[in-house]
């Protein structure tokens, strides 16, 4: 019987703004700085809740260093 692969869902893959501070080296304030000038797109899901794309940080990061 072959091995069935789990496609991860897109959920499981939101960060929080901690865990973007942490992956990239710099504090949380900047996270929301980059995140309020649009350079880091976030996921809004309501109130003062945010998430990141794990992808989507990882393509922001490329669009900076360039």
């Amino acid at each position: 019987m072959a091995a069935t692969r789990s496609v991860p869902s897109p959920l499981s893959r939101l960060l929080t703004a901690d865990q973007v501070a942490i992956a990239l080296s710099v504090g949380t304030d900047r996270v929301w700085a980059l995140t309020r000038e649009g350079k880091l797109p976030a996921v809004k899901l309501g109130g003062r809740t945010y998430r990141y794309r794990a992808d989507a940080v990882a393509d922001a990061l490329e669009r900076l260093e360039g």
